[in-house]
């Protein structure tokens, strides 16, 4: 099995995202596997990890050396493979009883399509708690089932990154909150005051979909980041004085 713009040279399944069509080549070859080979019957088709197991794909194979199948997942998953079931010369339900059966070569990631903030406060005092809540969505922007990531501040992915736009920039501290099926929802409390922009985004190396680092260009990889802008207001205001009587006057406007 692989993506259906390679070959048997190419044999690489790049990322794919949550709840959108892809399609893989499932070939048949020669035992050693350096050539393709004519088949007649019933292959069974389906994504799988260790904690998942998609449903079957059919079909009905008449002396052909591949067949293109369409496959959707609704949940994140780390290391996906496709899983391979046949029987030769007839035509069976899926499972197939008795079957032969073999996995991808290669894992591929299945990630999210976004990071969407939601929830952000128009204005927060300084130092004041304030709530954030962060999603992983797919593309119809539904929270992403099995995405359980933690939450760094400007650290490995997921990273919560800040600055402020004009002036100072303060620091950010509170409870992070890690994902959970794709939410993930923090309080925390910035020092300064001023526009702040948040960015909640993936870093190269720690990203959800690294198990493609080999076969699949970073921008494909990477969670498409999402930002914000939150601005912060002073507390309050206090004045202290100190009156003094001169020797002439004492004068207070």
């Amino acid at each position: 099995a692989w993506d259906d713009d390679h070959n048997i040279s190419d044999r690489n399944i790049t990322t794919k995202k949550v709840s959108q069509n892809f399609n893989i080549t499932i070939a048949s070859l020669n035992e050693d596997g350096s050539d393709y080979q004519e088949f007649n019957g019933t292959v069974c088709s389906r994504v799988i990890s260790d904690n998942y197991m998609g449903d079957w794909n059919k079909t009905v194979w008449s002396s052909e050396t591949e067949k293109n199948v369409t496959f959707n997942v609704n949940k994140a998953v780390k290391e996906a493979k496709i899983n391979i079931q046949w029987k030769q010369n007839e035509d069976v339900t899926c499972p197939i009883d008795n079957a032969k059966e073999t996995n991808s070569s290669d894992n591929f990631a299945i990630r999210p399509y976004k990071f969407i903030i939601t929830n952000t406060p128009l204005n927060v005092k300084a130092k004041n708690e304030f709530n954030i809540t962060i999603q992983a969505v797919d593309k119809n922007s539904n929270p992403v089932k099995d995405y359980n990531e933690t939450v760094y501040i400007n650290g490995n992915s997921v990273d919560l990154e800040y600055n402020d736009t004009n002036c100072k920039t303060g620091s950010l501290s509170g409870s992070l909150s890690d994902f959970s099926n794709g939410e993930s929802n923090s309080t925390l409390s910035y020092s300064e005051v001023g526009e702040v922009n948040f960015t909640i985004q993936e870093i190269q190396g720690s990203e959800f979909a690294a198990v493609d680092s080999d076969d699949t260009p970073l921008e494909d990889r990477l969670i498409s980041p999402k930002s914000t802008v939150i601005k912060f207001i002073p507390h309050h205001f206090k004045i202290d004085a100190t009156l003094k009587n001169y020797s002439d006057f004492t004068y207070l406007d």
